[in-house]
């Protein structure tokens, strides 16, 4: 997802706003860069995740969800970025901000972006227990 400013940023701030104004506790767990932009979004807390090296965030991703899911006591959580890594033990809705990877033939693809949508995101999407599509 792109960064403040963007379209997809603009939708979830959307979304955030919208789901506090109708009384849902909402947390945000987020990266420094962003984490000061959140706090005008409505949500109950924003939890900034410590610096660290895009890899390091990757391979960290699923324990610091589950920890942060567990201190929040959250009843599901909202996956803003690929790939979408969540504990088994909570239901996982994604957002998805572009579509036409997913319909593409995989030879027709020509960007390593594209590869990576058609293939990864289709196999974290069966994972998942919703889908908010934002194309």
């Amino acid at each position: 997802m792109s960064g403040p400013g963007s379209g997809s940023w603009s939708r979830l701030e959307g979304l955030l706003l919208g789901l506090s104004e109708a009384g849902v506790e909402t947390h945000v767990l987020a990266n420094p860069s962003t984490a000061q932009d959140f706090n005008r979004s409505g949500a109950a807390s924003v939890t900034t995740v410590r610096s660290r090296s895009r890899i390091r965030r990757l391979l960290e991703r699923r324990q610091l969800v589950d920890e942060f899911c567990r201190a929040k006591k959250v009843d599901v959580i909202q996956l803003e970025a690929p790939p979408f890594i969540a504990p088994e033990w909570i239901p996982a809705i994604a957002s998805l901000h572009d579509l036409r990877y997913l319909e593409m033939p995989l030879f027709s693809v020509r960007q390593a972006e594209g590869v990576y949508q058609r293939v990864m995101l289709r196999r974290h999407v069966v994972r998942l227990d919703g889908v908010l599509a934002l194309s």
